[in-house]
């Protein structure tokens, strides 16, 4: 199996006891994490795609800074007579937390309209702490809603640069461990949708009846339409929990794509 991984708001963040009494430094760094995960053979963690920290931008001025470390996207290939023809994307933002501000800059909207400029891939994006777009709205929503929405400071129009983008289909995040719910944004019929995953491990807080975790399924089909080459492409995503049930589930209608 491969995995690759984003950082969230504890990783490097200082360790203060729950009486507030004492706050120890990190024992790691954000950079200490982030090359020890990719030292590892099954890593795709900013190893393939284009990583944040040597893209050049659209008008070929030079390599530009981009906040924080995990962004990066990881390109999906066919399986079939043509396995080097990219078929999807997953993209990764760093939305900060620890030893960074908790936000989602606009040097990474710039980042992946750099990169994304042009491909209509269909893609899922995740970050960990999610955005103002997040809220909960009756008879919108669907899943488990029994948490606050704690929000990045500011997130530089993330969701809008998505939603017109037409090609990333989902924005997941965690942070708010026993939401596990999804939504069009602000009420609107975009493409995008926004999905909350759930605690599924043993520390934080949660009860051992939310423990799972959300997972997500693209299906790409050979389009019946008469433009060779083209797929229809549909996803979906449910809860398994703990004990093995799966709850939850969203998916989405066929959309064509090249």
């Amino acid at each position: 199996p491969i995995w690759t991984m984003l950082f969230g708001n504890h990783d490097d963040r200082p360790f203060i006891h729950q009486n507030g009494t004492a706050n120890e430094k990190a024992k790691t760094s954000r950079a200490k994490i982030w090359d020890t995960d990719r030292s590892y053979q099954n890593s795709v963690t900013g190893q393939c795609g284009i990583p944040s920290n040597n893209y050049v931008d659209k008008d070929l001025t030079g390599s530009k800074h981009v906040f924080g470390l995990s962004n990066f996207y990881i390109p999906i290939y066919h399986n079939d007579a043509n396995p080097k023809d990219e078929a999807a994307r997953v993209y990764i933002f760093d939305s900060g937390g620890g030893s960074i501000d908790k936000r989602i800059d606009s040097s990474q909207i710039e980042w992946f309209k750099a990169i994304s400029h042009g491909s209509q891939l269909p893609s899922f994006a995740f970050q960990h702490i999610p955005t103002d777009s997040f809220y909960w709205q009756d008879n919108i929503c669907s899943g488990m809603h029994q948490d606050g929405v704690a929000t990045v400071s500011s997130d530089a129009g993330l969701v809008d640069t998505l939603v017109k983008s037409r090609s990333v289909l989902v924005l997941g995040v965690g942070h708010n461990h026993i939401n596990d719910y999804c939504c069009h944004p602000n009420s609107s019929s975009a493409l995008l949708q926004v999905c909350f995953g759930r605690h599924s491990g043993y520390g934080g807080y949660g009860s051992s009846e939310s423990r799972g975790a959300r997972i997500y399924e693209m299906v790409l089909q050979p389009s019946q339409s008469k433009n060779k080459g083209n797929y229809e492409v549909s996803w979906s995503s449910w809860v398994r929990l703990e004990t093995g049930e799966v709850v939850n589930e969203v998916s989405s209608n066929a959309e064509e794509t090249q």
